[in-house]
Parts: structure tokens; sequence; C-alpha cells
């Protein structure tokens, strides 16, 4: 059966590797994200077969690795988890990246104790051909994941709390260099309604979570259970992220790659960098980052006044410590300039009445009012 509205590269793909090609499934930020300048499609490449499907890349294997390998290598390798490759073909103008593996080798890895596969089927997914049993793997996949997330949530928690816990989980199992709340924040922005329809019934499925209220939902399992749950699942993820798993991902992906000194520093150096940036130099990067984003979002600013986007007049942003920043806005409508908190996602619960309502806004803003209490904000922010 043809599918329908296939891209280029989708295409090219599903003609090189042929009915061996069970499962074919689209991911990443040109998907659903914000992808950087550069930026190349990732897909998924599940087969039949081993034989079949290296033999094709004989050539690839050969020219295109950091270190030349054989069809007989791959094989050997691709049995331990997916084979991440780049690859290129400049004749046809292909540049895409792939994990590949083999049909079984996925499905057990759904369900494995370890994160590699499992958790990256938490994000968002465009599937082009898959098998039943492809399906179920992802499925259960999943289920786990928002079992993980809810342990990962406060007490009470909003659904868009929640999918922000479920899709960090891929990051915090794996030694990654990325920004993890921004690259987070960016699939929530653009796989919203995906998400939603992955995740409610899920979520609805957990007889210990309640509805209450029309975005507001509450672990109702004893406080020194969830403790003990949210503690336990935290470990589980740092256990894996250092487990010999990773580092054998890494170590393929070091021969199928063919900048491996970049990536490998990306890796390694990704992680002491932002131990560096949390305790040394947080200040100096993240109010930079801060003053940036607040600006960018003034129009949300003015929105949470009433007011339009023109109407509203940044005049002053102000670190307030432990990555809060008070800012001054003036509206110019003769009223008194107001002061609003901005205060980071990762001390959302200091707030426990403040709804967040688009997380794509990495900030929760919270006026001050003239007592000198603050009200959270219930509007878009």
């Amino acid at each position: 059966m043809a599918e329908k509205k296939l891209d280029k590269e989708e295409q090219y793909l599903i003609d090189r590797y042929g009915d061996n090609l069970v499962g074919f499934i689209a991911y990443g930020s040109m998907v659903f994200g914000k992808p950087r300048p550069g930026s190349i499609k990732d897909y998924w490449v599940i087969y039949r077969d081993y034989e079949e499907f290296h033999s094709r890349n004989r050539d690839f294997y050969k020219h295109q690795l950091n270190v030349t390998s054989t069809v007989e290598d791959q094989i050997l390798v691709n049995r331990e988890g997916p084979n991440f490759y780049a690859f290129t073909d400049k004749e046809q103008d292909i540049h895409v990246k792939l994990a590949a593996m083999q049909e079984d080798d996925f499905c057990r890895f759904c369900t494995a104790d370890a994160m590699v596969v499992k958790g990256r089927m938490q994000k968002p997914l465009k599937v082009i051909r898959s098998t039943g049993n492809i399906d179920k793997g992802i499925q259960a996949a999943r289920r786990e994941g928002a079992q993980w997330g809810v342990n990962l949530t406060k007490q009470e928690f909003t659904f868009e709390e929640f999918l922000f816990s479920v899709l960090k989980l891929s990051y915090l199992a794996d030694i990654r260099p990325e920004n993890k709340d921004r690259k987070v924040l960016s699939i929530l922005d653009k796989g919203k309604s995906e998400l939603t329809r992955i995740y409610m019934p899920l979520l609805e499925e957990f007889g210990f979570v309640e509805k209450r209220g029309e975005d507001r939902y509450a672990d109702t399992r004893p406080p020194a259970a969830k403790k003990r749950l949210r503690r336990e699942t935290l470990r589980n993820l740092r256990r894996q992220k250092w487990s010999r798993q990773t580092f054998k991902t890494i170590f393929r992906n070091y021969i199928t790659y063919r900048n491996p000194i970049g990536y490998l520093f990306k890796k390694t150096a990704g992680e002491f960098f932002k131990f560096i940036d949390r305790v040394f130099i947080y200040n100096l990067f993240r109010r930079k980052t801060a003053e940036k984003m607040i600006r960018d979002y003034s129009s949300k600013i003015a929105g949470y006044f009433g007011e339009n986007s023109e109407h509203i007049k940044v005049t002053g942003i102000t670190p307030a410590g432990r990555g809060t920043y008070t800012v001054s806005v003036l509206l110019d409508s003769g009223s008194a300039e107001k002061e609003l908190s901005c205060i980071p996602l990762n001390r959302r619960e200091e707030y426990p009445d403040c709804i967040v309502k688009d997380s794509s806004y990495r900030f929760i803003i919270v006026e001050r009012t003239e007592t000198g209490s603050k009200q959270a904000a219930e509007k878009e922010t």
C-alpha cells in the first residue's frame, strides 16, 4: 500500500529499503519542535531482516562512517541497541539522521530497563509505516512513561506540567548536551495537540489520579508514598544515565558518526559545562537569557493586564535572586508603573495557586500588589 503525502526524504528511504522497512517514523524538531539552522530530519527505520537492511548500506559503511565498517560488524552492534547514522546522498540531495533497529529488538527495548528507545517514544511521532507489534511496543513505552511522569509531578498539577515531566524523561536518562528545559518546551509548544491525544487517555487510566477543575489534577496517593516514588524514579533515571548501556550507545555512535570528536565533546563536555553553568556562572548567562525572553514576551506581559502589545513598555529588569527577575512595566493608559515577578518554571511548586497555560513562556508571571503579597497569574503567560 502506498503512503500518502510523503516528503522527498521519506519516499527516498522507502524506495531504498523496500518492504523490509516495516516501521518508518519521523520524529525530532523538524516534525514537532523548533529546529535550529542546519537541522536535518530524523527518522526511525525499523526493519525485519538484519542482512537485507545492512547489505543495502554496504557502500555507506565503507565511505561515510567515521570508522570504515562492514555489514557484519554493523549487524553485531545493532543487536545491542539502535544505530544512529548521519546519512547523505549528495546526488539526490538527501541529508537525514536515521535510528535503525530490527523490529523484535525495537519492541524489546520499548519495555526494557533502559530509556535509549523507551524515552524517545514519549515524544510526538509521525508514524508513516508500522506493524501491530511496533504499535504495541510504543504504547507500552508511553504507558510506563506516563506513570513515571506522574511520579515526578507535585501532588496537584496541570496537564501541561504532567506532559513536561513525561517529555523530560529521555533527557534525564541520557547524556545530552542540549538545554533540556528549552528543548522540552519547544516540543510542547509545537506538539501540544498530538501530545494531548496520546497522553490524556493514559492519564485517565490511573485510578489514583483525580481531575479537579478544568485543568487541575491531583495524585491521591499519600504524600509520603508520592515522595518515595519521586525519589525512586529520579534514582532510576540517574542510574540509567550513567549505565553501561548509555556508554555503549555513545560508542556505537562514535563509530557511526562522521565527526566523532565533536560528537564526544558535545556529550561529555556538555554535561560538564551545564554543571559549571549551574554552580559558577549561573547568573551571568541566565540573566542575559531571561532578559531577552522577557522582552520577547512583552506582548504576553501586556496580555496579563488586558492591553494590546503596543501599549506595553518594559522599563526595567532587575535580578531578584534564585533566577527570579523583577520586571517593571508601564502602560500608556496613564496608569502607574507596575512590577511583576517572573519566576522560573523550576520553582513552580512555590506558587501552588498559579496556573500555567503556556509553557513556551519559561516564567510564571506574578504581580506585586501594594501590600507586598504576590498574586499568581491565572491568565495566559
